[in-house]
């Protein structure tokens, strides 16, 4: 009896190492990108196999950007390849300006752990105060396979202290709401960034597609972005009173629900703005879903 308990917890191990692997074979993202402000495209990352850094083995992550100006035929760039792995749930990436491995994710961190940004591998900003504080943790289940989630603020020092800016990261696929390399964001300051949000995530056992999107591949004759109304959510965080704009006109309808997916405020407005009372609403994550003539938008608020 003690014997096969040990095999049924050993077989139980293996299971649930496999199931929260990283960049596991077929593994392949898409990304929202832009080469330019006005150059609508997309990022595909693919797992393209095992190779060696430093004497660590890893993966190589293959970064290739299609993008489109205006009419153009669409371009295709080549970017600098990533190098990654997984260990005992903690995502490491090959930092060029450290010549190391540095911590991405750390899917064993608490709320109230941080650590310090990434850096691109093409130069950027590298400012030591770039970093992402863990505000929420839980589990999802995708495709049959249990994996955990971490709820994160990004902290990008002075560049933009003013603003807040929140993303969920999910294990296995990574970030959702912004983009594996965070340091994306604050290059953005001087041009339009390199990408994000994610679009969707497969490997040869789970798939994930945000429900925005129509396909991986965004159809670059047609701009899917254009066609997402602008979506203004504040004060965030917030504590009592939750103001709501869009771009588009006509008539508002929003629904907020918590991290789990449970609904917990239904509105609507005839016009572009709404104002919801959260008094009742626990501290914690929201979705903002906001819908729109124009389209659906999905916003991350935080009640303190």
């Amino acid at each position: 009896m003690k014997q096969t308990m040990v095999l049924f917890l050993t077989l139980s191990s293996i299971a649930t190492a496999q199931a929260q692997q990283w960049c596991p074979p077929g593994a392949e993202w898409h990304y929202d990108g832009y080469a330019c402000q006005f150059c609508p495209g997309y990022i595909r990352m693919r797992n393209m196999g095992d190779t060696t850094i430093n004497g660590q083995p890893c993966s190589r992550v293959e970064r290739i950007r299609f993008y489109q100006v205006i009419d153009s035929p669409v371009y295709v760039d080549t970017l600098t390849s990533l190098y990654t792995y997984g260990d005992t749930g903690i995502v490491w990436m090959f930092d060029p300006q450290l010549n190391a491995f540095d911590t991405l994710y750390d899917f064993n961190a608490p709320p109230g752990d941080s650590w310090q940004l990434i850096h691109l591998p093409e130069p950027a900003f590298s400012e030591p105060t770039f970093f992402l504080t863990v505000l929420d943790t839980g589990h999802i289940n995708i495709d049959g396979t249990p994996l955990r989630w971490l709820s994160v603020q990004y902290n990008f020092g002075d560049l933009w202290s003013d603003q807040t800016f929140l993303d969920t990261l999910i294990e296995r696929i990574g970030s959702i709401d912004w983009y594996m390399l965070p340091y994306s964001l604050p290059n953005g300051a001087t041009d339009a960034g390199e990408g994000g949000p994610l679009r969707c995530y497969h490997d040869n056992e789970i798939s994930y597609q945000r429900p925005s999107v129509q396909s991986c591949e965004l159809p670059l004759a047609v701009t899917e972005h254009a066609a997402r109304p602008r979506i203004l959510v504040y004060p965030n965080p917030g504590t009592d009173v939750l103001h709501i704009e869009a771009s588009a006109k006509g008539r508002l309808e929003v629904r907020v629900q918590d991290a789990t997916g449970r609904q917990a405020v239904e509105a609507s407005a005839p016009a572009g703005s709404l104002e919801l009372s959260s008094v009742g609403l626990s501290p914690g994550i929201y979705l903002i879903e906001v819908n729109t003539a124009e389209g659906r938008r999905t916003v991350k608020w935080m009640k303190q």
